[in-house]
């Protein structure tokens, strides 16, 4: 769960690319897109992710058999009344 800690994402998955062996596997565990309450005020990355959106991104850099689903939820206190549900995905990509 530090993908979204991570400015280029583009960057990161070409790297992700570049270090696996050929028929290796890629899996990451994020946050899905959600309204910037999970860091809270001040947090400069990504509010989760849209799962669609990254996983073109992974198939761009040539990525095979991407799967992913739903895989926990986090339930965070996001202030001293207020506990709010934050999903966690699991994507699985393999390199040709």
């Amino acid at each position: 769960m530090v993908l979204h800690h991570i400015t280029d994402i583009k960057d990161i998955i070409t790297k992700f690319y570049n270090l696996l062996n050929p028929g290796g596997y890629l899996a990451i565990a994020d946050l899905y897109s959600e309204d910037g309450s999970f860091h809270g005020e001040g947090f400069t990355g990504h509010k989760g992710f849209d799962i669609e959106e990254l996983s073109a991104s992974i198939k761009k850099q040539g990525f095979t058999d991407i799967s992913h689903r739903k895989c926990y939820t986090i339930n965070k206190k996001v202030s001293d009344t207020v506990t709010k549900p934050f999903d966690v995905f699991l994507i699985i990509a393999k390199r040709p």
